[in-house]
């Protein structure tokens, strides 16, 4: 059967499941990185949900202290 004949049969291509493949983050690796940050909040002893709170409330800081965008109110 020809190749053409497969990728229209069944959807694939040789290209997207090399480039689907490539793009995916392994799944160990996402597993690895749970991980480590769980045992860095145990270690620190915080919980992810303050750390949650400590990135968001940084970074609306950040942005009040110097706003990039103004909102001008229409009423």
């Amino acid at each position: 059967m020809p190749s053409w004949v497969q990728a229209v049969l069944w959807g694939r291509t040789h290209s997207s499941t090399c480039t689907r493949g490539r793009n995916a983050i392994p799944f160990g690796l996402a597993i690895r990185a749970f991980l480590r940050l769980e045992l860095y909040w145990f270690a620190i002893g915080i919980s992810w949900y303050e750390a949650k709170l400590a990135i968001i409330r940084d970074a609306i800081r950040t942005y009040l202290s110097a706003p990039r965008y103004s909102l001008y109110p229409i009423a």
